[in-house]
């Protein structure tokens, strides 16, 4: 991808919530089926899960960036939670409270993908 396709892609407020979307959705994957304790006993399943709770994050800084009308536009997505939730575990990656991951992964990712779908189905009818 060339610089100039890469600068673009950052400010595409489309494609950033089609990366908020299946980051949301691989989240829910890594999480399908497991305990908590599992969940604490795997780092690598952790890691994946923060990885993509901070693509979720940098995406809706993204998104705020290039959209400033995004909180009406967007309403219900929660764009600044995920900004704070991203710099938390970046921010404070030597002591990364596991149980706040795990509560984020199972309570608040789904209701996320779900709204960020339907935000995304409603741009795609208002952009017709």
């Amino acid at each position: 991808m060339s610089r100039k396709e890469d600068k673009a892609r950052r400010t595409d407020v489309n494609a950033c919530l089609g990366d908020i979307r299946d980051s949301a959705a691989a989240i829910e994957e890594y999480v399908d089926g497991i305990t908590e304790a599992r969940f604490r006993a795997e780092p690598m399943r952790q890691d994946a899960v923060v990885r993509r709770i901070e693509i979720i994050g940098e995406a809706a800084d993204r998104i705020m960036k290039a959209e400033p009308s995004h909180t009406v536009s967007l309403a219900g997505v929660p764009l600044t939670e995920a900004k704070l939730m991203r710099n938390k575990v970046i921010h404070e990656y030597e002591g990364v409270d596991v149980g706040l991951v795990w509560d984020t992964a199972k309570n608040d990712v789904p209701d996320l993908r779900k709204t960020v779908i339907d935000a995304i189905d409603k741009r795609q009818t208002e952009s017709r």
